[in-house]
Protein backbone atom coordinates (compact mmCIF):
# COMPACT_ATOMS: atom_id res chain seq x y z
CA UNK A 1 0.00 0.00 0.00
CA UNK A 2 1.18 3.48 -0.75
CA UNK A 3 0.96 6.08 2.10
CA UNK A 4 -1.90 7.26 0.65
CA UNK A 5 -3.72 4.34 0.51
CA UNK A 6 -2.96 3.69 3.97
CA UNK A 7 -4.33 7.07 5.18
CA UNK A 8 -7.67 6.64 2.96
CA UNK A 9 -8.12 2.99 4.45
CA UNK A 10 -8.03 4.79 8.30
CA UNK A 11 -9.96 7.91 7.23
CA UNK A 12 -12.61 6.40 5.64
CA UNK A 13 -12.97 3.30 6.99
CA UNK A 14 -10.62 1.79 9.93
CA UNK A 15 -11.70 5.25 12.23
CA UNK A 16 -15.46 3.97 12.66
CA UNK A 17 -13.98 1.18 15.27
CA UNK A 18 -11.37 3.17 16.75
CA UNK A 19 -12.91 6.45 17.66
CA UNK A 20 -14.73 6.50 21.23
CA UNK A 21 -12.68 2.70 22.24
CA UNK A 22 -10.20 2.20 24.64
CA UNK A 23 -7.06 0.67 23.82
CA UNK A 24 -7.10 -2.17 26.29
CA UNK A 25 -10.03 -2.96 23.69
CA UNK A 26 -7.56 -3.83 21.41
CA UNK A 27 -9.05 -7.69 20.44
CA UNK A 28 -12.44 -6.08 20.48
CA UNK A 29 -10.78 -3.11 17.59
CA UNK A 30 -9.54 -5.58 15.52
CA UNK A 31 -12.01 -7.76 15.54
CA UNK A 32 -14.45 -5.25 13.72
CA UNK A 33 -11.75 -3.73 11.89
CA UNK A 34 -11.49 -7.59 10.46
CA UNK A 35 -14.86 -8.46 10.13
CA UNK A 36 -15.55 -4.97 8.36
CA UNK A 37 -12.82 -4.01 6.34
CA UNK A 38 -11.24 -6.91 4.15
CA UNK A 39 -7.02 -6.81 3.98
CA UNK A 40 -5.27 -3.22 4.14
CA UNK A 41 -2.95 -5.18 6.69
CA UNK A 42 -0.80 -2.37 7.14
CA UNK A 43 -2.93 0.11 7.75
CA UNK A 44 -4.41 -2.20 10.37
CA UNK A 45 -0.89 -2.79 11.84
CA UNK A 46 -0.23 1.38 12.53
CA UNK A 47 -3.85 1.30 14.20
CA UNK A 48 -2.65 -1.57 16.36
CA UNK A 49 1.02 0.07 17.27
CA UNK A 50 -0.27 3.50 17.94
CA UNK A 51 -2.94 1.40 20.53
CA UNK A 52 0.03 -0.20 22.20
CA UNK A 53 1.62 2.72 22.70
CA UNK A 54 -1.18 4.51 23.65
CA UNK A 55 -1.93 1.96 26.40
CA UNK A 56 1.82 1.73 27.48
CA UNK A 57 1.17 6.24 28.25
CA UNK A 58 -2.07 5.56 29.76
CA UNK A 59 -0.41 2.57 32.36
CA UNK A 60 2.97 4.52 32.61
CA UNK A 61 4.93 1.56 31.58
CA UNK A 62 7.06 0.50 28.51
CA UNK A 63 5.03 -0.82 25.98
CA UNK A 64 6.97 -3.74 25.94
CA UNK A 65 6.18 -4.65 29.66
CA UNK A 66 2.64 -5.40 28.33
CA UNK A 67 3.39 -7.35 25.76
CA UNK A 68 5.52 -9.83 28.52
CA UNK A 69 8.59 -7.66 28.98
CA UNK A 70 11.61 -7.15 27.29
CA UNK A 71 14.20 -9.19 25.86
CA UNK A 72 16.78 -8.63 28.47
CA UNK A 73 19.74 -8.53 26.64
CA UNK A 74 21.33 -6.15 23.48
CA UNK A 75 19.54 -7.00 20.14
CA UNK A 76 22.91 -6.89 17.48
CA UNK A 77 22.28 -4.86 14.63
CA UNK A 78 22.27 -5.24 11.03
CA UNK A 79 23.08 -2.52 8.23
CA UNK A 80 21.89 -2.43 4.60
CA UNK A 81 23.90 -2.10 1.44
CA UNK A 82 22.76 -1.29 -1.66
CA UNK A 83 22.88 -3.00 -4.77
CA UNK A 84 26.38 -0.83 -6.50
CA UNK A 85 29.63 -1.87 -7.98
CA UNK A 86 31.18 -4.43 -5.70
CA UNK A 87 34.18 -2.33 -4.24
CA UNK A 88 32.05 0.39 -3.66
CA UNK A 89 29.89 -2.22 -1.55
CA UNK A 90 32.64 -3.59 -0.24
CA UNK A 91 34.13 0.31 0.65
CA UNK A 92 30.44 1.32 2.34
CA UNK A 93 30.49 -2.16 4.53
CA UNK A 94 33.95 -1.85 5.84
CA UNK A 95 33.22 2.01 7.42
CA UNK A 96 30.14 0.67 8.70
CA UNK A 97 31.80 -2.02 10.38
CA UNK A 98 34.42 0.40 11.90
CA UNK A 99 31.70 1.83 13.67
CA UNK A 100 31.02 -1.96 15.16
CA UNK A 101 28.47 -3.30 12.94
CA UNK A 102 29.13 -6.87 12.50
CA UNK A 103 25.62 -8.12 10.35
CA UNK A 104 25.45 -7.08 6.87
CA UNK A 105 22.51 -7.07 4.43
CA UNK A 106 23.26 -6.73 0.99
CA UNK A 107 21.56 -6.64 -2.15
CA UNK A 108 22.09 -9.06 -5.01
CA UNK A 109 20.35 -10.17 -8.11
CA UNK A 110 21.92 -8.94 -11.18
CA UNK A 111 23.48 -11.70 -12.29
CA UNK A 112 24.73 -15.01 -10.42
CA UNK A 113 28.28 -13.67 -11.57
CA UNK A 114 28.47 -10.64 -10.28
CA UNK A 115 26.28 -12.64 -6.76
CA UNK A 116 29.77 -14.49 -6.34
CA UNK A 117 32.03 -11.30 -7.71
CA UNK A 118 30.26 -9.07 -4.91
CA UNK A 119 29.84 -11.66 -1.85
CA UNK A 120 33.65 -12.89 -2.55
CA UNK A 121 34.90 -9.43 -1.67
CA UNK A 122 32.57 -9.11 1.12
CA UNK A 123 34.40 -11.82 2.55
CA UNK A 124 37.71 -11.02 1.99
CA UNK A 125 37.21 -7.71 3.47
CA UNK A 126 35.13 -7.75 6.20
CA UNK A 127 36.50 -10.97 7.57
CA UNK A 128 35.30 -14.90 8.79
CA UNK A 129 33.55 -13.22 11.67
CA UNK A 130 30.86 -10.83 10.07
CA UNK A 131 27.31 -12.09 9.41
CA UNK A 132 25.57 -11.69 5.95
CA UNK A 133 22.52 -12.00 5.14
CA UNK A 134 21.37 -11.13 1.43
CA UNK A 135 18.20 -9.67 -0.33
CA UNK A 136 17.77 -10.45 -3.71
CA UNK A 137 14.49 -8.63 -4.51
CA UNK A 138 12.36 -11.12 -6.83
CA UNK A 139 15.81 -11.13 -9.23
CA UNK A 140 15.37 -14.68 -10.44
CA UNK A 141 13.44 -17.51 -11.22
CA UNK A 142 13.13 -20.34 -8.75
CA UNK A 143 15.63 -22.81 -11.33
CA UNK A 144 18.16 -19.69 -11.34
CA UNK A 145 17.52 -18.70 -7.70
CA UNK A 146 18.40 -22.07 -6.18
CA UNK A 147 21.50 -21.92 -8.67
CA UNK A 148 22.46 -18.22 -7.56
CA UNK A 149 22.33 -19.37 -3.49
CA UNK A 150 23.97 -22.73 -4.05
CA UNK A 151 26.85 -20.59 -5.73
CA UNK A 152 27.23 -17.77 -2.58
CA UNK A 153 26.20 -21.14 0.45
CA UNK A 154 30.62 -21.23 0.74
CA UNK A 155 30.85 -17.93 1.27
CA UNK A 156 28.47 -18.45 4.70
CA UNK A 157 25.29 -16.74 4.72
CA UNK A 158 22.76 -16.46 7.33
CA UNK A 159 19.43 -15.31 5.14
CA UNK A 160 18.76 -14.93 1.87
CA UNK A 161 15.56 -12.84 1.50
CA UNK A 162 12.87 -13.32 -1.13
CA UNK A 163 14.80 -14.64 -4.36
CA UNK A 164 11.74 -15.05 -6.40
CA UNK A 165 8.74 -13.36 -7.42
CA UNK A 166 6.55 -12.28 -4.42
CA UNK A 167 3.27 -14.00 -5.60
CA UNK A 168 5.18 -17.09 -6.40
CA UNK A 169 4.89 -18.52 -2.98
CA UNK A 170 5.37 -22.44 -4.65
CA UNK A 171 8.53 -21.27 -6.53
CA UNK A 172 9.38 -20.26 -2.55
CA UNK A 173 8.69 -23.82 -1.14
CA UNK A 174 10.92 -24.95 -4.24
CA UNK A 175 13.99 -23.20 -3.76
CA UNK A 176 13.80 -23.73 0.10
CA UNK A 177 13.68 -28.06 -0.56
CA UNK A 178 17.06 -27.16 -3.02
CA UNK A 179 18.92 -25.24 -0.69
CA UNK A 180 20.75 -25.48 2.77
CA UNK A 181 20.68 -21.27 3.50
CA UNK A 182 17.29 -20.09 5.27
CA UNK A 183 14.96 -18.21 2.96
CA UNK A 184 12.79 -15.35 4.25
CA UNK A 185 9.62 -13.60 2.42
CA UNK A 186 9.48 -9.78 2.42
CA UNK A 187 7.86 -8.65 -0.85
CA UNK A 188 5.27 -11.70 -0.07
CA UNK A 189 5.18 -11.52 3.36
CA UNK A 190 2.23 -8.93 4.49
CA UNK A 191 -0.51 -10.48 6.78
CA UNK A 192 -0.28 -13.39 9.53
CA UNK A 193 -2.08 -15.36 6.92
CA UNK A 194 0.90 -14.98 4.18
CA UNK A 195 3.18 -16.13 7.20
CA UNK A 196 1.15 -19.38 8.16
CA UNK A 197 0.54 -20.29 4.17
CA UNK A 198 4.50 -19.76 4.03
CA UNK A 199 4.78 -21.76 6.81
CA UNK A 200 2.51 -24.71 5.87
CA UNK A 201 4.68 -24.92 2.45
CA UNK A 202 7.69 -24.94 4.12
CA UNK A 203 8.86 -21.96 1.82
CA UNK A 204 10.66 -19.82 4.65
CA UNK A 205 12.55 -20.96 7.94
CA UNK A 206 12.56 -17.14 8.89
CA UNK A 207 10.44 -13.77 8.93
CA UNK A 208 11.38 -10.33 8.48
CA UNK A 209 9.06 -8.40 10.64
CA UNK A 210 8.37 -4.43 9.62
CA UNK A 211 6.86 -2.71 12.27
CA UNK A 212 3.86 -2.28 10.88
CA UNK A 213 3.53 -6.24 9.41
CA UNK A 214 2.20 -8.56 10.06
CA UNK A 215 -0.81 -6.36 11.12
CA UNK A 216 0.88 -4.74 13.85
CA UNK A 217 2.12 -5.83 17.34
CA UNK A 218 -0.13 -8.21 17.86
CA UNK A 219 -0.18 -9.89 15.45
CA UNK A 220 4.17 -9.83 15.01
CA UNK A 221 3.71 -11.68 18.60
CA UNK A 222 1.94 -14.35 17.45
CA UNK A 223 3.71 -15.25 14.48
CA UNK A 224 6.56 -15.38 16.96
CA UNK A 225 4.74 -17.96 18.77
CA UNK A 226 4.11 -20.02 16.21
CA UNK A 227 7.56 -20.05 14.98
CA UNK A 228 8.59 -21.37 18.34
CA UNK A 229 6.07 -24.02 17.50
CA UNK A 230 7.92 -25.23 14.49
CA UNK A 231 10.82 -27.36 14.66
CA UNK A 232 12.19 -26.53 11.08
CA UNK A 233 12.57 -23.23 11.53
CA UNK A 234 15.59 -21.97 11.63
Amino acid sequence: MSPGQIIAAIKDALYLYVIGESPFNLEHIRHRMHNNVAHNETAKGLIDMAAWDLMGKIAKRPSCCLMGGGAGAAIPMGVLIPLMDAEMMAALALDFQKTGVRTFRFKLGRSIAEDVKIISLMREKLGAEARFRVDYNQAYTPDMAVRAIRAIEPFGVDVAEQPVRASDWLGMAYVQKHVLTPLMAHEGCFSLTDIVTLIELEAIRVIGINTERPGGITDALRALTMLKCVAWVS
